[in-house]
């Protein structure tokens, strides 16, 4: 269960539901967002969500000539990505 339920996660106390790396069997999303809001973006996945996850930064090519930084985010569950998109509020809807 999410912490904002009163549970407490195993994965959390032991230090191992976040990841440095998105792991192939990972579901991901690449999403525009300010650095700024990386905080407050894992502070909501760990207060709402409940598999592992991962956070990275990574290069995309959006022309056949320039290259932009985006931030990937990773997770285990297939269903939190879609709750994430959803219903996080750091996200911008265009």
């Amino acid at each position: 269960m999410a912490l904002k339920n009163g549970t407490v996660n195993p994965l959390n106390v032991l230090g191992f539901r976040v990841l440095n790396r998105i792991p192939k069997h990972f579901k991901s999303v690449a999403v525009d967002i300010r650095h700024e809001d990386t905080q407050n973006l894992k502070r909501w996945i760990y207060n709402n969500l409940n598999s592992r996850f991962a956070i990275v930064n990574e290069l995309m090519v959006i022309d056949s000539n320039s290259m932009i930084e985006s931030m990937k985010i990773g997770f285990e569950d297939p269903r939190e990505v879609t709750m994430f998109m959803l219903t996080c509020p750091y996200l911008e809807k265009k």
